[in-house]
């Protein structure tokens, strides 16, 4: 709503685009708040005055909410307009597709700073690494980074709650076997130690998390030293890097895919659609489908998910008390097949 109504429009011509291939972030620029089911008079008023005949957006749930209010009001206007939508989010947690653009590069540049993390951690007397990555609700880069570094021992996400107190004994041992351990942490992991916080909600009316890299840091910090038991630790947090980064080869060619899906869609007279990969195929998702859907959430009983506990060593760090909420994670639990 805010790019509609808000801020000079841009002119893409073939010059100003030419060379945006190989810069990262986004041309357009970004940002939050400004609803447009709350604003869609002024929009398609806006639309109209510049005589866009095409729209096209890219975002997350919120911008395809948007998207979608835009789409039916250009239907109930009977004006020729057609809307068309490309998934992006860095969390990699849109339904339907097979990922969001951008998620690999993003995942590659983590695994150069968690090898900036293990240099620190190796060099430093008892080194604890720690690296908060993206993942508000899901901790897709969290995971895969985690995979792709092969040097990380504790991986946290907001799939899978943990215990303080089981956590900083797993990481005493690592301690002792190998004088440095490695944590990758997503963002909106550990929400269940923060349950009476209240930092508002942003512009978007997502709720503010508190900077759970630098609790954990202090976590760590004070519960070695109650123990008598120094160690130093370390904390990166790269969010903006890997949001700013160029793409990859393989997010290029995705992109360049996407770009001519959605252009070929609204060419064919299509609207109220939203262009992606599912299965290795290109499609048109209905937006309105695409607003019903709920989140997608890394599954904690995956092959993925498994593997990643595999190749960290981790133990199962929930809580003892912990409280399964899906009826699958309840059988496994009370069978005892829980890792």
């Amino acid at each position: 709503a805010s790019g509609t109504q808000d801020f000079p429009w841009k002119e893409l011509t073939s010059n100003t685009v030419s060379l945006i291939h190989k810069r990262g972030g986004t041309i357009l620029g970004s940002s939050r708040g400004n609803r447009p089911d709350e604003h869609i008079d002024a929009i398609m008023e806006r639309l109209i005055k510049e005589g866009v005949t095409q729209l096209y957006v890219i975002g997350g749930d919120g911008t395809h909410k948007g998207a979608n209010a835009i789409s039916q009001e250009a239907v109930k206007r009977k004006l020729a307009m057609t809307v068309c939508c490309v998934p992006k989010t860095i969390d990699n947690d849109i339904a339907f597709i097979d990922k969001s653009f951008g998620f690999e590069s993003a995942v590659g540049t983590a695994v150069g700073v968690i090898n900036c993390a293990l240099i620190e951690a190796q060099d430093s007397e008892q080194g604890v690494g720690i690296v908060k990555l993206m993942g508000r609700e899901a901790g897709f880069v969290a995971v895969m980074a985690t995979l792709a570094s092969n040097d990380v021992d504790i991986c946290l996400i907001p799939e899978g709650p943990f215990d303080v107190d089981k956590l900083c004994t797993y990481i005493g041992q690592r301690l002792d076997r190998h004088g440095h351990c490695i944590i990758v942490i997503a963002e909106g992991a550990g929400t269940e130690h923060f349950k009476d916080a209240d930092l508002g909600v942003d512009a978007s009316g997502n709720r503010r998390l508190p900077d759970v890299g630098l609790w954990l840091k202090e976590q760590i910090r004070s519960w070695w030293q109650e123990h008598g038991r120094a160690i130093q630790v370390r904390y990166i947090d790269p969010s903006y890097q890997l949001r700013s980064v160029s793409a990859n080869p393989s997010d290029s060619v995705y992109c360049s895919d996407l770009g001519s899906t959605a252009v070929h869609g609204c060419m064919a007279g299509f609207t109220g659609f939203s262009a992606g990969r599912i299965n290795q195929r290109y499609v048109y998702i209905p937006i309105e489908e695409m607003c019903k859907a709920k989140k997608v959430k890394v599954d904690t009983k995956s092959r993925v998910y498994n593997r990643m506990v595999v190749h960290t060593g981790q133990p199962d760090l929930a809580p003892d008390d912990w409280e399964p909420t899906s009826p699958v994670d309840k059988i496994i639990l009370e069978s005892g097949l829980c890792m």
